[in-house]
């Protein structure tokens, strides 16, 4: 049988027990940190004792105690660079390094698969993607509106060409952003995905070009268009499982995309919401699912409950099989 991954999963922390991450305090102490951290029923004065002994435990838990998700592919977070290659203190907001990712990969051999996270325009960019595939690496993720990647960039080309020898996937947050600030709303949208595309780089558009907010500018039409010209573009349903992505599900069933270029991930620890589905499924199957605990179970039985079919659910076991085990 084939496993199921859920490729779209976060973690994170303070830097509690030398795992290297950061946190803003603004991040720290914004909505949706706080409705993320009430919701994994972290309480406040749990912040600056170990948050990030915490995050990791209920991540193990929630992935050992899953009846449905065989593996999860986590993601790290890379700081900022500029086009000079200087680190951006001013506009840090959260760093997730891609050693600590790669050790907890190593603490659950073939269940947490690692994405590193490199920003292309470090001075050490290729030298660390080598050094990350050496160790295990399935992907890259890249937040381009946030990180200040132009993806577009000709001078990313060797990066690419990297990627595209490796056989490496690149996942890049499409859509708008709303858990870190936005420092280039320009580089939300598909279009420039078109470069790395066009060089033979297997990429993920992360949330398939959906909004986060509800003012956000909606490139989901775009995404579809474009998975009919390049065969190795795949979308992610990371996060529909919310209020504002909800309606995305009557119009991808209608829109004759290729099921196989979609993928199964749940942004966790970003919460399924049940009660979201009100008038889509009934109230009895909305509440039985309301009362599957694990948060990755919740997310498959939501996505399965409104219609996705049984063969997304196992084409991120394909995509990133050639690395798993």
């Amino acid at each position: 049988m084939t496993p199921l991954i859920d490729m779209h999963v976060h973690t994170g922390g303070l830097g509690h027990g030398g795992t290297g991450c950061w946190m803003s305090e603004k991040t720290k102490n914004s909505l949706p940190f706080t409705v993320l951290r009430m919701n994994l029923g972290i309480r406040k004065r749990e912040l600056e004792n170990d948050l990030d002994g915490r995050l990791r435990a209920l991540l193990f838990e929630h992935l050992d105690g899953s009846r449905h998700v065989d593996a999860v592919v986590l993601y790290a977070h890379d700081k900022i660079y500029d086009r000079q290659g200087r680190v951006r203190e001013d506009l840090l907001q959260v760093y997730t390094p891609n050693d600590y990712v790669l050790s907890l990969a190593r603490q659950r051999p073939g269940r947490i698969l690692p994405a590193a996270s490199i920003h292309p325009y470090r001075h050490d960019a290729l030298e660390e993607l080598d050094r990350c595939i050496a160790a295990g690496a399935v992907a890259v993720k890249w937040l381009p509106n946030s990180q200040g990647i132009d993806p577009a960039d000709r001078h990313l080309d060797r990066f690419y060409e990297r990627l595209a020898r490796a056989r490496l996937p690149l996942i890049c947050h499409t859509g708008g952003e709303h858990t870190v600030t936005v420092i280039d709303k320009t580089l939300s949208g598909l279009a420039p995905l078109e470069r790395p595309l066009s060089l033979g780089v297997t990429m993920v558009a992360a949330h398939s070009g959906t909004r986060s907010g509800f003012f956000d500018e909606d490139s989901f039409d775009e995404f579809v268009a474009m998975t009919r010209r390049w065969p190795k573009l795949y979308g992610d349903l990371s996060a529909w499982s919310a209020p504002n992505r909800v309606r995305h599900f009557k119009r991808l069933a209608a829109s004759g995309i290729n099921w196989d270029q979609v993928l199964h991930g749940s942004d966790y620890p970003v919460p399924a919401m049940p009660w979201c589905f009100l008038g889509k499924l009934s109230r009895g199957e909305i509440k039985r699912i309301s009362g599957v605990q694990n948060p990755f179970d919740r997310d498959v039985e939501l996505k399965r409950a409104v219609g996705i079919p049984e063969r997304v659910f196992a084409n991120a076991a394909r995509l990133f099989s050639r690395r798993r085990g």
